[in-house]
């Protein structure tokens, strides 16, 4: 299976506690109404979507695609989700093969590090 590794860097504030970080993979153009958050993907496109809701607890997610970016909407998806407002999150939307595309949706809570810290990131080191 052939992979690809992209690697993202959602520290430093570039994404903030209550985000959604979202990865369009596919051909299509994917629409969402989060809650009252509107979200728009270009196909093969990432963007970063608001917090749906101001505090934590469910929301109701619909999504739907256009098939190669045009012609009429298709639903993909209506259900409730839950979001946390101290984690950031990670979309993404793939192509199955089949007729709809599908939806990965990943939480990343890290504690805030205490006044002064920060991590030291270094590069991987070549073992003998």
């Amino acid at each position: 299976m052939p992979v690809k590794m992209n690697l993202v860097s959602t520290g430093a504030g570039k994404l903030k506690p209550g985000e959604t970080l979202w990865f369009n993979f596919t051909d299509h153009r994917i629409v969402a109404m989060l809650s009252t958050v509107k979200l728009d993907i270009q196909p093969h496109n990432k963007t970063v979507s608001q917090s749906p809701v101001a505090e934590s607890g469910y929301y109701n997610a619909k999504l739907a695609y256009q098939a190669n970016g045009a012609g009429p909407l298709a639903p993909i998806t209506e259900q409730s989700w839950w979001h946390d407002i101290h984690s950031r999150h990670v979309g993404f939307i793939v192509e199955t093969g089949g007729r709809l595309p599908r939806i990965y949706f990943f939480r990343d809570f890290r504690p805030p590090l205490p006044e002064g810290e920060s991590i030291e990131i270094k590069p991987a080191t070549k073992r003998p």
